[in-house]
C-alpha cells in the first residue's frame, strides 16, 4: 500500500521474554481508550470504532513477528480449538487497526470534504458510482459514502478485502451501497493476463462506467522496481489507462498521495525524506501520463500536510512522526479527447493483427476476453 513514516519502536523479532511480557501489557493500556470508544447502543459506528470491536472479538495478546504489531496467533487460537472470524487476517487487522492509518484515513477523508466542490460541481443528488481502487480496509469509503449511491472496491489482498466488506456490514450505510472484491484491473506485468476482479461475470460486468475513481495512497502499486526510465513511464501510463478505461465519458479520477522527493529513487518505501517519499511517482509523473493520454481538466492540489498526533501510550509502541507528510490532490477528467485516442489506437492495433504483425498480450484476459 502506501508508503508509512510511523514504524514500530521495538523489532520484534529481538524481543525477549520479559520484553514481550511489557509490550502485551503495554497494548492492552494502550487499546483501552480505543475498546472504550465503541459504545453497544450506538446505531451507527465509526471506522475506529467498528475496528475497535474487530480487534475485541479477535481477543488480541500476542506478537507477531513478521507485521511488529501485536496481534493474535493464528496458531495459537488453533492450539485452543478456537475458530477464527471469517473475516481476519492478521496483516488486514494489523493494517486497520494501526492508529496512525486510521488518523490518515481521517486526514484523508477532511480532504475530500474540504474539495469536495473541486472534485466535481455534478454529484447527480448522491447518484454516483464509485471505484476504490486498492481499496485496502476501506478508509476512503468512509469521505465517500454519505455522498454517492454506490461504491465498488477492488484490493490484490483477501484479507484486506474481507475486512473490508466486514466494516461495511456493520457500519449499514443507509444512502449507499459498498462491496469489495479480490483481484486486479492490471494485466499482469510477465504473462499480460488480467487478474479479473471476481470468480463470476457478474461481478465483472459490475466494474464499469464509473462516474469517479478514486486511489488513495495506492498509486505506487503500479510501480515494478529496477525499470528504466522508459518502461517506468509506460507501466504508469498503462496502469492509469486501465483505471480511466473504466470511467463514464465524463468520469473523474481522483488521486490522493504523498508527495515523491524529486531527487530521490530508493528501492523501497521507507523511509521519507522531509515529509516526502523516496519510491513510486510524484504527482508531475502522473501528470504526465494523463496527458499522453488526451484526458483533460488535469489539476494538481500540492503541500496538503498531516502529521500523525501520538498519544503518550501510543509511544510506547510507535514513533511518532518527525516531519509533515506531503500530500497533493490530483483529478482529471475522461472527455472526448481520451475516447478518440482509443478509436484511433483500436483501428491500429486491428491492422496490425490483420497483418499478422502483432498478437494481443492481454488474450484470454477477463476483459479482453
Amino acid at each position: 500500500m502506501s508508503p508509512s513514516q510511523c514504524t514500530p519502536a521495538d523489532d520484534a523479532g529481538q524481543m525477549s521474554s520479559a520484553a514481550l511480557s511489557i509490550s502485551m501489557v503495554t497494548l492492552e493500556e494502550g487499546m483501552k481508550t480505543l475498546l472504550s470508544k465503541t459504545p453497544e447502543d450506538e446505531a451507527t459506528k465509526t471506522y475506529t470504532e467498528i475496528v475497535a470491536e474487530m480487534v475485541k472479538e479477535t481477543k488480541l495478546r500476542e506478537v507477531n513477528d513478521v507485521m511488529s504489531m501485536l496481534i493474535l496467533s493464528q496458531e495459537t487460537r488453533a492450539e485452543k480449538g478456537e475458530d477464527e472470524p471469517e473475516w481476519y487476517s492478521p496483516s488486514a487487522m494489523w493494517f486497520a487497526a494501526y492508529p496512525c492509518r486510521q488518523a490518515r484515513g481521517e486526514f484523508t477523508k477532511q480532504l475530500f470534504e474540504d474539495h469536495k466542490a473541486w472534485i466535481s460541481d455534478d454529484w447527480k443528488s448522491g447518484q454516483f458510482k464509485v471505484l476504490d481502487y486498492a481499496c485496502g480496509t476501506g478508509l476512503a469509503n468512509q469521505a465517500l459514502a454519505p455522498h454517492v449511491a454506490q461504491i465498488i472496491g477492488i484490493d490484490t489482498s483477501k484479507g484486506m478485502v474481507n475486512m473490508y466488506n466486514e466494516i461495511v456490514k456493520r457500519q449499514e450505510h443507509p444512502t449507499c451501497t459498498m462491496q469489495a472484491y479480490v483481484g486486479d484491473l492490471l494485466p499482469h506485468p510477465e504473462t499480460g493476463k488480467c487478474p479479473g476482479v471476481a470468480a463470476d461475470e457478474s461481478a465483472r460486468k459490475t466494474i464499469q462506467n464509473f462516474d469517479l475513481a478514486v486511489i488513495s495512497l495506492g498509486v505506487d502499486g503500479f510501480e515494478i522496481l529496477n525499470q528504466a526510465p522508459d518502461e517506468r513511464r509506460e507501466q504508469l501510463r498503462e496502469s492509469l489507462r486501465a483505471i480511466v478505461d473504466r470511467l463514464g465519458d465524463q468520469g473523474t479520477l481522483l488521486i490522493m498521495d504523498i508527495q515523491k522527493a524529486t531527487d530521490q529513487k530508493g528501492p523501497a518505501m521507507y523511509p521519507l525524506i522531509d515529509g516526502r517519499k523516496t519510491t513510486g511517482y510524484h504527482s508531475s509523473d502522473i501528470v504526465e501520463a494523463l496527458r499522453s493520454m488526451k484526458v483533460h481538466d488535469i489539476e494538481v492540489l500540492d503541500d496538503k500536510r498531516f502529521r500523525w498526533e501520538a498519544t503518550a501510550e501510543e509511544k510506547k509502541i510507535w514513533l511518532p512522526s518527525e516531519a509533515d507528510e506531503v500530500f497533493f490532490m490530483l483529478k482529471a477528467k475522461k472527455g472526448e479527447g481520451y475516447k478518440e485516442l482509443v478509436e484511433i489506437e483500436r483501428q491500429l492495433f486491428l491492422a496490425e493483427i490483420l497483418a499478422g504483425i502483432y498478437a494481443c498480450p492481454h488474450r484470454g484476459c477477463s476483459y479482453h476476453g
